[in-house]
C-alpha cells in the first residue's frame, strides 16, 4: 500500500493507512506534515514583499454557495469514479492510465472552473 503514496488524493492516503494499521506513526507523520505546510505558508506570507502581496489567494467561489457546494460534490464523485474505473478496467499500460488520469483530472477542473475555480488544486487559482 506504500504505492498510494503518488496518488494526489490525499484521501486514498488516509484510507490506505487506516486499512494497513499502522495508525499511529502514519497519522502523526500526516499531522507534523500539515503542520509544516501551514508554517511555511505562514512564513512565505511573512516575508513577501509588499508590493507582491496581491498575488496571494486562495479558491474563490464565482457562484452562490449552495451551487459551488453542489458542483464540488458531482466534481469530487466524478473524478473519484473516473480513477478508480481507469485503475480496475482500464488499460494495462501504466503510461496510459497515467495518461487517462491526468486528462480526467483536467477536464474535472476545466468543468468546475465556471463554478469554484480550478478547485481540485487551489494553488493555479490566479484571481
Amino acid at each position: 500500500l506504500s504505492g498510494l503514496r503518488d496518488f494526489f488524493n490525499y484521501m486514498t492516503i488516509v484510507v490506505a493507512e487506516l486499512a494497513d494499521l499502522r495508525i499511529i506513526s502514519e497519522l502523526t507523520s500526516d499531522v507534523t506534515q500539515a503542520l509544516g505546510a501551514v508554517g511555511g505558508a505562514m512564513a512565505i506570507k511573512e516575508v513577501m514583499p509588499p508590493k507582491y502581496s496581491h498575488m496571494i489567494g486562495g479558491p474563490a467561489l464565482k457562484v452562490d454557495l449552495h451551487t459551488g457546494a453542489i458542483a464540488e460534490g458531482v466534481l469530487t464523485f466524478v473524478i473519484t469514479f473516473l480513477v478508480l474505473f481507469i485503475l480496475l478496467k482500464g488499460p494495462r499500460s501504466e503510461f496510459m492510465k497515467t495518461l487517462l488520469m491526468a486528462m480526467s483530472t483536467v477536464a474535472m477542473i476545466l468543468a468546475g472552473s465556471a463554478y469554484t475555480g480550478p478547485s481540485m488544486n487551489p494553488i493555479l487559482v490566479s484571481d
